[in-house]
Parts: structure tokens; C-alpha cells; sequence
């Protein structure tokens, strides 16, 4: 799930996975609403933000992924979800 969770005063574009280690994560990037493309870009290729427990920094769902040019998942979750021990 793509959510949208404060962070700095501003906010970040993320997409929600379990870690077996650390239980609800998620990792994504800076972004407007809607991203610019090399914000989608760094969403996609460079998730550089990581929050465990999202819901407790006021994660909101994403109401329209496909709006955004989001993919149902981004490229690099499943490499990340078989890594993350």
C-alpha cells in the first residue's frame, strides 16, 4: 500500500511492507502531490526515508495511486522483502 506520512514539514511518498525484524515499515522519498518526476524517480529507484511503524507518524493511504504514476508495487520491494531478516 502507497501512503503518505509526515516527516520534517513535509512529507513522504512510501509504500508500506512488513520487516520480519521490525514489523510494519515503510520506505520512500520526499515528495509534492503530485511528485515531480524526479521526485517519483527517488520514490522508485531511491527510497531513501525508512519509518518503522508508519501509522504511529500519521500515515495516510495514498487515495490514488495510478493518479501518481505509481506501480501496484515499486521495483525494488520484492528484492527487499526476501532480504530483510
Amino acid at each position: 500500500m502507497w501512503m503518505w506520512i509526515p516527516s520534517g514539514g513535509g512529507r513522504v511518498l512510501a509504500f508500506a511492507y512488513e520487516d520480519p525484524t521490525a514489523g510494519p515499515s515503510a520506505k520512500g522519498a520526499y515528495a509534492d502531490d503530485p511528485p515531480t518526476a524526479e521526485q517519483l524517480q527517488a520514490v522508485l529507484e531511491d527510497p531513501s526515508q525508512t519509518f518503522r511503524q508508519p501509522d504511529a507518524f500519521d500515515a495516510t493511504p495514498v487515495k490514488d495511486p495510478k493518479r501518481l504514476g505509481l506501480p501496484a508495487e515499486p521495483p525494488w520491494i520484492v528484492w527487499f522483502r526476501t532480504r530483510v531478516r
